[in-house]
């Protein structure tokens, strides 16, 4: 869900605790678990999806995914095919925001997607046909 613009934080999944408290994803759930609520949404007891979706929070998340409204991403050829993780900036910078091109996530997106593209470019048969798999 990561992967993904906006990322799917809390329209696409959820993270449930044992005690009934959900979260916008499972990262959301485990940055709690280290003592931060930052991404806490609500509790079972007394929440509905509708509410969920209409907490300032969701649209924060959702506002801080989207690429193409972050400035280092704007530009970047690889746009169309990355995500941000907004939980995970947040513990790095306590901004949801991408801010850096360069952070470490990105340099893994870009070398994961320069991977996958060479091998396109490559046509190998046997290749295409893995990556046929993954998309059927």
């Amino acid at each position: 869900m990561e992967l993904r613009s906006p990322c799917g934080a809390a329209i696409g999944q959820l993270a449930y605790y044992y005690n009934g408290e959900i979260y916008t994803c499972d990262e959301g759930r485990m940055l709690a678990e280290m003592g931060d609520k930052k991404f806490f949404l609500g509790n079972v007891l007394d929440s509905n999806y509708k509410d969920l979706l209409e907490k300032d929070l969701t649209k924060e998340v959702c506002k801080a995914s989207c690429l193409e409204s972050t400035e280092c991403c704007k530009k970047c050829a690889y746009m169309p095919f990355c995500g941000t993780c907004p939980v995970t900036n947040y513990a790095h910078t306590k901004k949801m925001q991408l801010l850096n091109q360069n952070d470490y996530r990105c340099k893994i997106m870009k070398g994961v997607l320069d991977t996958l593209f060479s091998y396109l470019e490559r046509k190998e048969k046997s290749t295409i046909k893995v990556f046929n798999t993954w998309i059927n």
